[in-house]
């Protein structure tokens, strides 16, 4: 370990070593540090030291260019957090109709021992606003996300869908997603207009992958919107019925040498529910058809200009007794690839079992199947086991101590003798230190 993951470290522990003392301190007088915290403040400072065994998920190196098969490097990871509610310090507290406005930036600022390449600082503003009055109520939310990465894109002898999408989060970029929605009730009915977005505006350098590029992973932008409407009818106070409409639009841009793109308008109709199930089950689940509509058909990246797909996304929380809870989550849908060209079929299932040994101690293991399954022509069909375990040990109200490990298997569906080298294995090990301020 590196004299800078040395140096992390220590730090935590100074922290940790400090916190028991601060917190004794406060018991006795809550100014002790002579600064008291405002009431409209919430800050956090994390540390986290990982060892990942395959930075960039390949397997197979280049010809005649830089090692990235099964490279391994410890990451150094600070996380600094802010959130503030807004409400008194606009003059809002109590105001008629807001009932929150909170404004919240989240940094995450890696440092890679071996791979300096993917160095990278992550800056997340987040957004909330939510108020009503009477039989209406809103909502918008929005999450801007900057990644000050590099501009290079990796090269690769060849890769699967999820190891070109390690490297692809920490390149320079700009992520965005808003949401809106308006909603007006009654005692059994209520009527919700809606609409979200997803923008990726990646800032990265193109080349043609030819000649002295071969094997360079180029990365596009893209985006879906969309807006709707649902009709849910309650059950019961907890529970609600629904269906809806969706119109909406992907957008996948070309690369500048040309080529083609999968740019398409949906019409998606979706029935669900939302809400509690039982007393001890709850959760949400919208599940439909995705008429979808491909244009521009000279450079189309996909056979056929209409098709029609299945949407379905979901998750259930189930309060198994006072310390065991299990969650699951699925997600199966169209999506534009970020390598350009083509779009896939990208599906997640993922369940997390959680055990409370007493008010400090908790572990929580995990495991998700991914599938991303291309549309012909292109030949690709990746598929992911990911395996996670997490140990969370709260020292005090202000410190807490965390262990994680995760394994992901990824595997291509395509025969070796026509996309040879798909295959990785990742591990990732990481010790954490939260401490709240």
């Amino acid at each position: 370990m590196n004299s800078r993951s040395t140096r992390l470290l220590l730090a935590g522990l100074a922290i940790a070593a400090l916190s028991p003392l601060r917190a004794a301190d406060a018991a006795l007088k809550p100014d002790a540090w002579g600064v008291s915290k405002p009431a409209w403040l919430d800050a956090s400072l994390g540390l986290m030291e990982s060892h990942d065994s395959n930075v960039f998920g390949v397997s197979v190196n280049p010809v005649g260019r830089a090692n990235v098969a099964d490279q391994g490097s410890w990451v150094s990871t600070v996380s600094p957090k802010l959130t503030v509610d807004a409400l008194p310090l606009c003059g809002l507290s109590g105001a008629e109709g807001i009932k929150t406005l909170t404004i919240g930036y989240a940094g995450e600022y890696s440092v890679f021992d071996h791979t300096h390449s993917e160095d990278n600082a992550k800056h997340t503003v987040v957004m909330k606003l939510k108020g009503g009055s009477g039989a209406w109520s809103f909502g918008v939310d929005n999450a801007f996300l900057y990644v000050d990465g590099s501009r290079v894109g990796p090269t690769f002898a060849t890769a699967s869908a999820y190891s070109s999408a390690l490297p692809r989060e920490r390149r320079n970029q700009i992520q965005e997603r808003p949401a809106a929605s308006l909603r007006f009730d009654t005692d059994r009915v209520f009527l919700r207009a809606l609409a979200s977005a997803s923008y990726f505006n990646l800032l990265v350098d193109h080349h043609q992958p030819v000649g002295a590029r071969t094997g360079y992973i180029n990365f596009v932008n893209r985006s879906d919107a969309n807006f709707g409407v649902d009709l849910g009818y309650k059950v019961s106070d907890l529970c609600s019925y629904l269906v809806g409409w969706r119109l909406g639009q992907q957008i996948q841009a070309r690369m500048p040498w040309g080529g083609t793109h999968s740019n398409n308008t949906y019409n998606r109709l979706v029935a669900g529910f939302e809400g509690k199930l039982l007393p001890w089950l709850s959760g949400s689940a919208l599940v439909g058809p995705d008429f979808r509509r491909y244009s521009d058909a000279p450079n189309l990246g996909i056979t056929g200009a209409s098709h029609t797909w299945l949407y379905a996304e979901g998750s259930l929380t189930a309060k198994l007794s006072a310390a065991d809870s299990l969650k699951a989550a699925t997600k199966v849908w169209h999506w534009v690839s970020s390598t350009g060209s083509t779009s896939y079929q990208d599906a997640t299932y993922a369940i997390a079992y959680t055990h409370t040994f007493d008010r400090r101690f908790s572990v929580s293991p995990g495991v998700k199947f991914l599938a991303a399954k291309y549309d012909y022509p292109a030949v690709r069909n990746d598929q992911v086991w990911a395996f996670s375990m997490n140990a969370t040990y709260v020292v005090s109200r202000e410190l807490s101590v965390s262990a994680d490990y995760f394994s992901q298997q990824s595997r291509s569906r395509i025969p070796e003798s026509i996309g040879p080298g798909r295959s990785f294995d990742q591990n990732v090990v990481s010790l954490s230190v939260k401490l709240a301020l």
